[in-house]
């Protein structure tokens, strides 16, 4: 199967038929433990959004997913969730990975040569609000979210 029609078959929403047109709706995705894996959200993510009519977010969108499961790759050993909630205009993804540990979001990286630590600061820095749920007492891990606001009178 090829990763386009993997795409179009994740592609169906949560949402039955007569929920009317640019409602909500909900994606889910489980990746493997794999380096590919954040390419493959990467590119969900901006499938489903453009399906949607949410053409606007796809860039910071795919830039922030790709940073979170990067993140869950290198830290933690399982798969990985990622779960794409649209509602009034606003654009969750959440990422949930095997690893108890919370996120530290670092410092500006511009601050220093380092290759690595700058995925939550991105976050930080371009979303519209981000966090964590600790799920380390029940199933284990923890999710890492942030949203998305689609800026009024786009488009999409």
């Amino acid at each position: 199967m090829t990763l386009h029609a993997l795409n179009r078959a994740i592609a169906q929403p949560v949402a039955g038929p007569s929920e009317p047109p640019g409602g909500p709706w909900q994606y889910g995705l489980q990746v493997p433990h794999d380096p590919r894996a954040a390419g493959i959200a990467r590119a969900t993510v901006a499938t489903v959004l453009r399906t949607h009519d949410a053409a606007t977010l796809v860039e910071t969108a795919e830039l922030l997913v790709s940073e979170l499961v990067t993140n869950a790759f290198r830290y933690s050993e399982g798969s990985v969730l990622v779960r794409m909630r649209w509602s009034d205009r606003l654009l969750r993804v959440t990422v949930r990975d095997t690893n108890p540990r919370p996120p530290v979001a670092g410092d500006d990286p511009a601050n220093g040569n380092r290759t690595r630590g700058r995925g939550l600061f991105l976050v930080r820095r371009l979303a519209h609000r981000w966090g964590h749920y600790d799920f380390a007492q029940s199933t284990g891990g923890k999710a890492v979210w942030f949203e998305l606001a689609d800026p009024p009178g786009s488009a999409g």
